[in-house]
């Protein structure tokens, strides 16, 4: 599920993840940001993906990295903040976050939704 909120500092788009995560939901999340027209070219996201599954493998990870290359092309900066509270789900996520992402495209991984609002500049208490 994609939310949108607003804090003091503008727009910041809020996803959680379902219970299975597919490679292809990852590029349709990415495939969204892409083709959004009411997006702030310095996009700020909180996804929080704790209690997930996800069922693709290292070698997805490329496919992905791909996709975020496509999407930095059209913002600024992209600030993409990820709540996880798995092992394997923070290897994934970390070897994605120096996976030739362009600099444009900051992917950080945090275990508290606080510590990602804290990177993220926002003042959202609760999300």
């Amino acid at each position: 599920m994609i939310d949108k909120k607003t804090d003091s500092k503008g727009l910041l788009i809020v996803a959680q993840q379902s219970r299975l995560v597919h490679i292809k939901d990852m590029i349709n999340a990415m495939n969204y940001l892409i083709a959004a027209t009411d997006l702030p070219e310095q996009l700020r996201i909180l996804e929080v993906s704790t209690d997930v599954e996800v069922t693709f493998s290292i070698e997805s990870i490329d496919i992905l990295a791909d996709v975020c290359k496509e999407a930095t092309k059209k913002y600024k900066n992209i600030q993409h903040a990820v709540v996880l509270n798995s092992p394997v789900n923070t290897v994934l996520a970390l070897l994605m976050s120096h996976k030739k992402l362009p600099k444009e495209y900051q992917l950080q991984v945090f275990s508290t939704r606080a510590a990602a609002l804290l990177w993220l500049q926002s003042d959202l208490k609760d999300t």
